[in-house]
């Protein structure tokens, strides 16, 4: 299968050299991303031009003297992506490049891409006779670089100078460049306008973005907070009287230093700034720039100590709801779940409960632990409920069809068992039920898709059909999904069990089994060769057996019923054109992060396999019925 899915590849590559991956993928009826673990297997070469859209083969490509090719217009690279070949070419060049010289090597523009990736600090940069170079982020090379081009470097405005600038920009943000020149003037700051616009092409500033310019103040003062400030600051300071002559404008720039750095960054600043003022200075800082005290004094303590106090923001403000009341979850989910069912036609993963948030709600009050005046309102347990996936709203769609006199007595006995069975120690209660009959072709599942499938809106004359049986255990989440292309019968449901009960470890096998159940044609109490099949499981792994099974009418209250919600969703916007993808979507698919075992059952299961009338009486005697209730629940 793999050999021949490689020839087909090879075959849509010798009519086209270039691909794009979704059509192709389409062309040969895979998944993207089955598509790409066959091409990485091959080998190949992705474009660095069109978002990295197209496609070709390693033993394609005729690359030229600097490792580029081209073909309809896409560039491909055998330096790898569009990353890794512009540091490759910046690297390389003794002086490094311009935005315009790469775009003419690589044949696009990525003036875009150059800025993001100097963000993300994959490449340096520096200003030369007004030109943006770019260059390497690595310290060897880039000095190297930066040394060829040294007599060449324009000088920016020292730091103090630079913050002097930017404070008079947000102080006068809608002046012209002219205006701003004549403001610095007065301030003995003079500035040619090449120089200016300069400043303001290297750190890459808008007047209106208020965001970078603080940015751009708090990396020059970050530089400044060390010895120079102290100097500059002692200069102004008398230690016997305090009195001090700050200039106003460098007066702001420690003000705005202090505002703008966070956490250890700020405190320590500060407790170099009263330092600095000598005697008394932790009182003067307070009075001069309303700094805290103590927050001066745990930066001193940070300085001399090395250590960094870690700032705990997540122990302030207020706390949810759940990290107040811890049980208050599992509370909400033992009252709602035992009524709660998936909802019937699939089309959603939600879970529906006729209970209202109201009654809930005095529901929960009557519990010990929520009798205090700070639990929270109806319209936080909504919101809790809603974060749970659970709906409290009834819906026609959730209405049963019938109901038989004995539904209420079932539900309750049945909740009784289900809650003895997941609170008692060595008692596993599974939850086992058949999706409907899987048709296998080019049919519409009624889903979406981004890859805009085609399929047919009715299914006739399938290329096969699959039987799905699911098993789930409502307390670990553990899902397993058994496919079998033949009947579903009691026999094949029984062997699945067997499977299941062959993976659990020997010191964790429970000693009783509950099954919840839906009293479906073969696996109802009345149906002789399940019974016997189960009395037959019962002897051989010496294990106890509790069926429960749900009223009539009422099967989307079995809990394997959201797996199959889960599951529809996952895999209806995809096509199952075969088994092996449709496995393939079903081991993909999560239910609460989890990941089901997935397995394909092999032989075959005839039909209408029963039991006699006289041998059935003795399996008879091994079981033990409620009595009134007894159809749906038994002991083996």
């Amino acid at each position: 299968m793999k050999n021949e899915t490689i020839r087909n590849i090879k075959k849509q590559f010798k009519n086209s050299k270039i691909l794009e991956i979704t059509k192709l993928s389409k062309d040969l009826n895979y998944s993207v991303s089955s598509m790409r673990k066959y091409l990485k297997s091959m080998g190949y070469y992705r474009s660095i031009s069109d978002n990295g859209k197209f496609y070709t083969l390693k033993m394609i490509p005729d690359f030229n003297e600097v490792g580029l090719w081209q073909e309809d217009g896409k560039v491909f690279s055998n330096h790898g992506n569009l990353h890794e070949t512009i540091i490759f070419f910046i690297e390389q060049s003794p002086q490094g490049l311009t935005s315009k010289e790469l775009s003419e090597i690589l044949g696009l523009s990525c003036t875009v891409t150059l800025n993001k990736m100097k963000q993300k600090q994959l490449i340096g940069s520096l200003t030369s006779k007004g030109k943006h170079i770019y260059i390497s982020s690595n310290s060897d090379i880039s000095s190297n670089q930066i040394k060829l081009l040294s007599l060449n470097i324009e000088v920016l405005p020292s730091l103090e100078k630079s913050i002097i600038i930017l404070v008079t920009i947000i102080n006068n943000n809608n002046i012209s460049n002219s205006k701003l020149l004549e403001l610095l003037s007065h301030k003995g700051l003079k500035l040619s306008i090449n120089e200016l616009e300069l400043f303001l092409k290297h750190y890459d500033i808008q007047k209106k973005n208020f965001k970078q310019l603080e940015y751009t103040i708090n990396i020059c003062l970050e530089k400044l907070t060390g010895e120079k400030y102290a100097k500059e600051i002692s200069v102004f300071s008398n230690k016997n009287n305090f009195s001090y002559n700050f200039d106003k404008e460098f007066e702001n720039c420690i003000i705005f230093a202090s505002q703008n750095l966070k956490g250890s960054f700020a405190r320590t600043f500060m407790a170099k700034v009263a330092n600095s003022l000598g005697k008394g200075g932790q009182r003067l800082a307070e009075k001069k720039f309303a700094w805290c005290r103590d927050t001066i004094r745990k930066g001193q303590e940070e300085l001399n100590t090395g250590i960094s106090n870690e700032d705990q923001f997540s122990l302030r403000g207020r706390k949810k709801t759940e990290v107040i009341f811890p049980t208050l979850e599992a509370d909400i989910k033992e009252i709602v779940e035992p009524s709660s069912q998936a909802d019937p036609t699939f089309k959603t993963d939600k879970i529906y409960t006729p209970l209202t948030v109201n009654e809930i709600y005095q529901r929960l009050i009557e519990l010990e632990q929520y009798q205090n005046e700070n639990f929270p309102t109806p319209r936080t347990i909504n919101n809790i409920l809603n974060n749970m996936k659970y709906h409290p709203q009834t819906v026609l769609k959730t209405k049963a069809l019938k109901k038989i006199p004995e539904t209420d007595a079932i539900f309750e006995e049945l909740f009784k068992q289900n809650k003895w069975a997941d609170e008692t120690e060595g008692v596993l209660r599974l939850s086992m039920d058949a999706k409907a009959k899987l048709k296998i072709g080019e049919f519409s599942r009624r889903g979406k898709s981004r890859q805009g499938e085609i399929a047919y809106d009715h299914d006739f004359l399938p290329d096969s059909t699959l039987q799905l049986f699911g098993i789930f255990a409502p307390v670990t989440d553990d899902v397993s999904f058994y496919f079998h292309e033949g009947n579903l019968t009691a026999d094949f449901m029984v062997d699945c069990l067997q499977k299941l009960w062959d993976k659990i470890l020997t010191k964790d096998k429970p000693k009783i089994l509950a099954l919840n159940l839906d009293n479906g044609p073969e696996n109802s109490s009345a149906r002789t060769q399940f019974i016997k099949r189960l009395v037959e499981f019962k002897e051989k792994n010496n294990v106890g057996i509790h069926l429960i099974y749900y009223p009539p009418y009422h099967s989307k209250y079995n809990p394997v019923e959201r797996v199959w919600g889960v599951l529809e969703n996952h895999w209806n916007g995809e096509i199952l054109l075969n088994r092996e993808k449709t496995l393939g979507l079903a081991r993909t698919m999560r239910y609460n992060s989890m990941y089901p075992n997935v397995e394909l059952v092999v032989g075959e299961y005839p039909k209408s396999v029963s039991v006699n009338k006289k041998e059935m009486k003795n399996y008879e005697n091994k079981l033990s019925r409620l009595t009134g209730l007894e159809k749906w629940f038994l002991v083996i």
